[in-house]
């Protein structure tokens, strides 16, 4: 039982961490506190399991606070390529605007540290190498399951070739600031972000992306398929 945990699982469950200067990661009883989510100026929360009422925290939502919820399942053949492309938009949305985003699961150990580790990819251009040590200095207990693992390592060898071509070609006339591709055999999800890019996905929809002028920039990477940040605006 969720309502029923050991000192370790209590100490993940009840603590919060600084992943840059608008991400944070923690457990459920952390994002359920309102004295953590208005003292860390939290106004957006990437909530990544279903709601439950059954148990203290399986349920919250914070006055004035934002929410996205993926009801994510913690197993090795959950595929949650399907929730990254909507968890980033709202996440990258709230970093243009200057905001502080919360992304939660149970633990902050697999669910979340899975879309935080894409969010340094995408955002800052780490390699999922760079990303893990990155964030395992600050959470030590990150931990995604092995079917994420495989999923992050994807990403990760779909960024380097993509960034081997675009080195081999001719430099973009205007920055691109983030991008990643993670590709498989029926699949190709293209994210990029920049100055004059849109955040897109092939056959969907295509209007920009707002600019983002405080994101740092990573190593220029080209993508052919784009998508919005804010589908319902």
């Amino acid at each position: 039982m969720l309502s029923d945990l050991n000192p370790s699982e209590s100490w993940a469950a009840n603590s919060i961490s600084q992943v840059d200067g608008n991400i944070f990661i923690s457990g459920y009883l952390a994002a359920a506190d309102p004295g953590v989510i208005r003292g860390n100026g939290i106004t957006r929360i990437v909530k990544m399991f279903a709601d439950d009422t059954s148990y203290p925290g399986g349920w919250h939502r914070h006055p004035n606070v934002r929410y996205h919820v993926v009801a994510a399942e913690d197993v090795a053949d959950y595929d949650i390529r399907r929730e990254v492309s909507s968890a980033i938009r709202f996440i990258l949305a709230g970093v243009q605007n200057g905001e502080r985003i919360l992304i939660h699961c149970h633990m902050g150990i697999s669910r979340s540290s899975t879309i935080v580790l894409m969010y340094l990819m995408i955002n800052r251009g780490y390699t999922l190498d760079q990303a893990l040590r990155h964030l395992r200095g600050i959470r030590s207990i990150v931990n995604p399951n092995p079917g994420f693992m495989r999923e992050l390592r994807s990403v990760d060898a779909a960024m380097r070739r993509i960034r081997a071509r675009r080195l081999a070609s001719v430099a973009p006339s205007r920055p691109i600031q983030a991008a990643v591709v993670d590709q498989d055999i029926d699949t190709s999800l293209a994210i990029r972000m920049g100055r004059d890019t849109e955040f897109g996905s092939r056959g969907r929809d295509k209007r920009p992306l707002p600019r983002a002028d405080d994101v740092p920039a990573p190593e220029p990477v080209a993508g052919p398929w784009k998508f919005r940040a804010n589908p319902d605006e």
